[in-house]
């Protein structure tokens, strides 16, 4: 695998960095490469939302506590699980371009 004659070092790198990520698992990869995707996105959305709620004449009318909460679960609980199937789409892209090269 390393004696692989037009492998750069970029690849090389790579092949070294992914051989040890995947002896940790998939199931640890995604579970936690989709909750850094997920919060990340989540903590966006919500700085977005504060901003706006700051902004708004209405926001006492529009923007209870427990509108926000509510607001805030949901969306939460769907970008975790957008960051989860991007995750899985990062394994498999990897995995491929793991095999392409090994």
């Amino acid at each position: 695998m390393t004696e692989n004659i037009g492998i750069s070092k970029k690849e090389q790198s790579f092949l070294n960095r992914w051989s040890v990520i995947r002896k940790k698992g998939k199931v640890r990869y995604i579970i936690t490469r989709g909750l850094i995707h997920g919060l990340s996105i989540f903590l966006v959305w919500f700085i977005i939302t504060l901003v706006e709620i700051q902004m708004s004449e209405y926001k006492q009318a529009l923007y209870t506590p427990e509108y926000l909460m509510k607001r805030s679960t949901t969306w939460l609980i769907t970008y975790l699980l957008i960051g989860l199937v991007i995750a899985q789409g990062s394994w498999k892209a990897k995995e491929d371009k793991f095999r392409y090269l090994s």
